[in-house]
């Protein structure tokens, strides 16, 4: 997927070790900053394909729009996520 090192660690300590089908098609299209709509049932990982895509991104990308709702408000994990070096 093209994610890089140092989040792939952390995804992996959490356990995950094989991304859902709603993460393998929409991680892709959100690090490529393209318009991308995900619709999966409950469960299915949703939540955690932003947060990745954010996290690779910009390792502070709850820091730029205060207003909306923050990703590690979302999903607790997103905070403990290793930051990229960039």
């Amino acid at each position: 997927m093209g994610l890089k090192e140092d989040l792939l660690r952390g995804i992996y300590s959490y356990g995950f070790e094989k991304p859902s089908a709603i993460q393998q098609r929409a991680i892709k299209p959100l690090i490529l900053m393209r318009d991308t709509i995900a619709q999966a049932q409950s469960g299915t990982g949703k939540t955690a394909t932003f947060t990745i895509g954010a996290r690779h991104l910009r390792p502070t990308a709850h820091a730029q729009q205060p207003q909306q709702p923050r990703p590690h408000q979302a999903c607790p994990a997103y905070a403990s996520l290793p930051r990229p070096v960039e």
